[in-house]
């Protein structure tokens, strides 16, 4: 099924990817996380679809350090180093564990890839420190420090890769239950987040009080609810 949803969507662009998804049985251990592969579409406001492949990074290959990983950048076209900004992680924010390789995919073949990690427990000062080349980003988190109710705790971390090239988009997810005390303090940090980018939630927020993470990159503000 993961072979033939790959090629529906990017046929022989996809080659690089193939091999990893053939290798797959379904059944292989030596996995971190609570999945191994899953598949999905992406439907936009215009109509235009898209492919989007999930998979956990130890199919890649099991030596727990993503080599598998950065030569699928680097054969997938995208010529991407994924050693510097893993590195930029490691020195501001320490240890982090691999979580997931997202793939979008359109007629043409791979339109982006994104790395998810887990940040096991960094302090918010460590964050400012990874955003403060970003200013973008560094920005929105000073946005969110008035709401938080903890300085340090686990992050999930997304390295975003484009075929434009450059450096890799960095987006940051905080747990809304533990960084804001509670889910309703998560709503009202994402409704600021939201308000400074000209987006009115009020009617959304209204009936929402639950969230569970509240999310922040270089050009965007998010929020996952469940």
């Amino acid at each position: 099924m993961a072979i033939s949803h790959a090629r529906q969507w990017g046929d022989l662009a996809l080659a690089p990817l193939l091999p990893v998804i053939e290798q797959y049985d379904g059944e292989r251990g030596g996995f971190f996380g609570n999945f191994r592969l899953w598949l999905g579409v992406g439907v936009g406001s215009d109509g235009d679809t898209s492919g989007k492949i999930y998979m956990n990074p130890y199919l890649f290959d099991s030596d727990h350090e993503l080599s598998g990983v950065h030569k699928f950048l680097l054969t997938s076209g995208f010529g991407a180093d994924l050693v510097q900004p893993l590195s930029e992680v490691v020195e501001t924010c320490g240890y982090f564990r691999p979580h997931i390789v997202g793939i979008n995919l359109n007629e043409s073949g791979i339109t982006s890839i994104k790395i998810y990690l887990i940040l096991p427990d960094p302090s918010i000062n460590s964050l400012m420190a990874l955003a403060r080349t970003r200013t973008a980003l560094a920005t929105r988190l000073m946005h969110l420090l008035p709401y938080l109710s903890v300085s340090r705790g686990q992050v999930h971390l997304t390295l975003g890769f484009s075929r434009a090239g450059g450096e890799p988009k960095i987006s940051l997810q905080f747990m809304a239950s533990h960084w804001f005390g509670s889910p309703r303090v998560g709503v009202s940090a994402a409704d600021e987040l939201f308000r400074r980018d000209g987006v009115d939630m009020k009617a959304v927020q209204e009936k929402l009080i639950s969230c569970t993470f509240v999310g922040v990159s270089e050009s965007a503000s998010f929020m996952y609810v469940a």
